[in-house]
């Protein structure tokens, strides 16, 4: 077992980000799922930013491609970007790998009521551990390879970033989802509060649903979660 826990066959077949290698078959999913072996989970670094990129780019294009057109996915990748711009410098920001390849990404920052940022643990008064008040957390950036979709590892890496959350005190988690993750995140217990509508240079716009969820302080860790956070 390695440290986040998390199994992928060592005798899988490489993983090819494209819509002829997304998983279809149940059988086939559930022998990925029953087989899953030897992933890495850890903090992404500054240097890992094209390939994390790349990776979400060409995620997001095959995910989403029953929910919004092919045309308005390339234009928001363009213009918007998958991720926010400063994540990888202002959050904590997670890549799971599966022998050098990137397989899922994730990772949450620390938010004020007003979306500017805010490093609690360094504004609150000297070795207090909690939130300040009136702040969130923002998640952001989950996104799993299609090879792997539904055997678990999206739901599995939203619970380990609310774990790691937890762990500040923070209490508030807020999401803002495509159309096409809307599912997962009221299945995880996120509730809509809010239509966003990204609007594109060509007068066309993306639409992402804000979903906020709270957490418990004392809600028990699972062992996954445990051995992933340790990182």
């Amino acid at each position: 077992m390695n440290r986040s826990g998390v199994y992928i066959d060592k005798q899988a077949v490489p993983l090819f980000l494209s819509e002829d290698n997304a998983m279809t078959s149940p059988v086939t999913r559930q022998h990925l799922s029953d087989r899953l072996t030897e992933a890495t989970l850890r903090h992404a670094q500054p240097h890992d930013s094209a390939r994390i990129l790349a990776f979400q780019a060409a995620a997001l294009r095959i995910h989403a491609k029953h929910d919004y057109n092919r045309d308005l996915i390339d234009r928001y990748i363009a213009e918007s970007g998958t991720m926010p711009r400063d994540m990888l410098s202002e959050g904590r920001f997670f890549v799971l790998e599966y022998h050098g390849d990137i397989i899922a990404t994730g990772g949450w920052r620390w938010r004020t009521n007003d979306a500017s940022p805010a490093n609690g643990l360094e504004m609150n008064e000297p070795g207090a551990i909690g939130p300040l008040e009136g702040t969130y957390a923002e998640i952001a950036a989950l996104y799993v390879d299609p090879f792997f979709a539904r055997v678990g590892l999206a739901s599995w890496l939203l619970d380990t970033l609310e774990a790691d959350i937890r762990r500040t005190g923070l209490t508030e988690v807020r999401i803002a989802a495509t159309l096409t993750a809307l599912p997962l995140c009221q299945k995880s217990g996120y509730r809509p509060f809010r239509l966003i509508l990204i609007s594109l240079t060509d007068g066309s716009e993306f639409q992402t649903i804000a979903l906020a969820k709270s957490l418990t302080r004392a809600t028990r860790t699972k062992p996954m979660e445990a051995q992933a956070l340790a990182i």
